[in-house]
């Protein structure tokens, strides 16, 4: 029985040692330059999406498969109110026959010339612009912080504020040019901060999937495709290491597989369906870059 009670306290023992290494997080000791870099990762995370998303909003593109929309009903006017029924009962009545709805529908791409005629919201781009403006100063002093130099987070500076003009006057295609040009800078600086290149390899090619996104905008068809062609040459390098990513080959080839759809479809010059299949490789190479 004394054995007994004293494995019973041994065992107590390293239980709360246990608990005591998992809650200072033992083995998880970062230094600062790790956290620095953790931290700019996370900043470009945020960037990478912010500038997509923007750019979709555009042509009113969502990675939703819902949207929710507002609609305005009308009830049926009661035939009688009653003789009794005072005419500010009747008022009110009439007041309460105009209401909104919100409801979730189907967000659906492939829709006919007469059907697309949803208009860009530009007040809701101008509040993402004006939010990068808000976050950019600490990105940029971070990002300097881990061998950024100055003159490459200017660069930032001048594209967001052509984007800001271009947004203010509501010129969808500059915008969306120079929308462009501002997710190119993030591979470069991505190239000061991380040594594992499937990230970098992944924006590069959503990059060059971005550039022909904007192409296909102003029908440039043939940019496109180079484009795409310059996507599909980063993968193959990547693919060649791919080794190295065994946890991610299916997603990988799943992403190579819609990559080469992508570019099949400029062959048919038609935009909504370029879309749909821009939309689900984008949001394929998402999940590489996340896992």
């Amino acid at each position: 029985m004394p054995k007994l009670t004293i494995l019973r306290k041994i065992f107590l023992v390293i239980i709360i040692l246990l608990l005591i290494l998992l809650l200072t997080g033992c083995g998880d000791n970062k230094t600062e330059d790790e956290l620095k870099m953790e931290k700019v990762e996370q900043e470009m995370s945020y960037l990478d999406n912010k500038i997509i998303d923007i750019m979709n909003k555009l042509n009113n593109i969502s990675f939703s498969n819902y949207k929710v929309v507002s609609e305005d009903i009308k009830e049926e006017k009661k035939e009688s109110l009653g003789e009794n029924s005072s005419d500010k009962e009747s008022e009110n009545s009439e007041k309460s026959d105009d209401e909104k709805i919100f409801k979730l529908v189907p967000d659906v791409l492939l829709l006919g010339e007469n059907e697309q005629n949803e208009e860009v919201d530009w007040g809701e781009i101008r509040r993402d612009i004006e939010n990068i403006y808000t976050i950019w100063p600490t990105i940029s002093i971070d990002l300097e912080s881990v061998g950024v130099n100055t003159n490459e987070t200017r660069k930032f500076n001048l594209v967001l504020d052509d984007i800001a003009t271009d947004v203010k006057d509501k010129k969808q295609n500059l915008a969306l040019i120079d929308l462009s040009k501002l997710y190119n800078l993030i591979p470069n600086y991505m190239n000061y901060y991380i040594d594992e290149e499937l990230n970098k390899d992944i924006i590069n090619i959503k990059s060059h999937i971005l550039n022909s996104y904007v192409l296909i905008n102003n029908e440039n068809w043939e940019g496109a495709k180079k484009e795409l062609k310059y996507g599909e040459d980063i993968y193959r390098n990547l693919k060649a290491n791919s080794k190295d990513y065994e946890n991610k080959e299916i997603n990988l080839n799943r992403s190579n597989l819609l990559l080469s759809d992508l570019k099949q479809s400029i062959e048919k010059k038609d935009k909504q369906i370029f879309y749909v299949r821009y939309k689900n490789l984008l949001e394929e190479l998402n999940v590489v870059r996340k896992n």
